[in-house]
């Protein structure tokens, strides 16, 4: 595991970029384009990633912890078993991402899209303002972990996805 610290890669163009098994910490990477970058087996600790372009983007296995990511945009990206914990996500999109078994555990989820999402056996537990009309434009819901008022309120709203 490559370990770098307080490194800042603001506003940088790393289209496609691989980045596998490394660990970032106490970094900022506000406004950076990562489009079709390979980001997998990576951790991200105390990092500012607010407003990064991650579209296309494969972050498969990666781990965040209290890391500011508002405003990313992750639409049509493989976040397969990713974890995010402890970190702030408003306003941003993942549209057509697959995040299946993704867990994303005591964030802040406002103004956050899920449309047509895969969300199939994620875990999404003790996250705040979570909109459950926007978690019910994602394409499944199926074996996903999540408070019990928030599965209530997406029973109510389109109970095929449950």
């Amino acid at each position: 595991e490559n370990h770098v610290y307080k490194v800042n890669l603001s506003k940088c163009f790393m289209k496609a970029v691989i980045m596998k098994n490394i660990r970032l910490e106490e970094s900022e990477l506000m406004g950076a384009f990562l489009s079709e970058a390979n980001i997998e087996q990576s951790k991200f600790y105390s990092c500012d990633f607010q407003g990064v372009f991650f579209e296309n983007a494969i972050l498969r296995n990666s781990f965040f912890e209290g890391c500011k990511l508002k405003y990313l945009k992750c639409r049509e990206s493989q976040l397969k078993g990713i974890k995010i914990i402890d970190s702030d996500l408003e306003n941003s999109d993942f549209t057509n991402a697959d995040m299946k078994a993704a867990v994303i555990k005591n964030c802040n989820l406002k103004k956050v899209k899920f449309d047509n999402a895969n969300l199939d056996r994620a875990n999404l537990l003790g996250c705040k303002n979570v909109n459950a009309v926007e978690l019910a434009k994602s394409k499944s819901l199926k074996n996903v972990h999540m408070d019990e008022e928030l599965r209530k309120r997406i029973l109510e709203i389109k109970p095929e996805l449950l």
